[in-house]
């Protein structure tokens, strides 16, 4: 069944006839589903019937369609990487500079709902070169990991713990992983393994 870069597959491993969202762009780098809402980010310029900036947000329900409404407009369409949705929220790391045409770099907490609206408040700040590949929310906290080497101002290296509230304060960070972190799996295995409900204890830690 030919489907472009996304696709829903049935229980048996055969694909849903019923859903394509076609996507018109050259990759699909990562999904987050909350509810019956999938977040899509990746290279594409139209999805879901819709003209979405490497972002969109599809009903799960019907066949893929985008909502029309929701649409936070990555200025660098080709610079989304890593979702993770939490609640009413939705943060987005990339290499971005702009969405919505408020400045945010490398990473933005956006409402799920509505037109996707970019949070005035929290702004974690990764500075002008920051760029974050992937994303997840445990215990409370949002981890986020890629390439960079401060947090609103303050020493942190490519991987990092951030309050899901408020102004995005940096909380913990784990001073050593280099040269970046790609892999969902390795920032999985580090939350895992290393973490409690409030701070990383792990060696190379430490609170702030």
């Amino acid at each position: 069944v030919p489907r472009n870069n996304l696709a829903r597959l049935n229980p048996n491993g055969s694909v849903d006839a019923t859903w394509d969202p076609e996507s018109s762009g050259l990759t699909v780098d990562a999904l987050a589903l909350q509810g019956t809402d999938l977040f899509v980010a990746g290279y594409f310029t139209r999805i879901g019937g819709q003209f979405r900036n490497g972002l969109a947000k599809l009903s799960t329900t019907n066949g893929g369609e985008a909502d029309p409404l929701w649409n936070p407009n990555v200025a660098e369409y080709w610079g989304v990487r890593a979702l993770a949705a939490s609640g009413t929220n939705v943060f987005v790391g990339g290499t971005f500079s702009t969405v919505g045409g408020v400045a945010r770099h490398g990473l933005v907490k956006l409402s799920a709902t509505g037109i996707g609206a970019v949070d005035p408040v929290w702004n974690a700040d990764l500075g002008l070169v920051g760029q974050v590949w992937v994303l997840t929310v445990a215990g409370g906290s949002l981890y986020a990991g890629g390439e960079f080497s401060s947090v609103r101002g303050i020493a942190a290296t490519n991987l990092v713990k951030i309050a899901l509230g408020g102004g995005g304060v940096r909380m913990t960070y784990f001073a050593g992983v280099h040269p970046e972190v790609p892999a969902m799996d390795r920032i999985g295995e580090l939350v895992g393994e290393d973490c409690t409900a409030d701070v990383w204890n792990g060696t190379g830690f430490g609170a702030h």
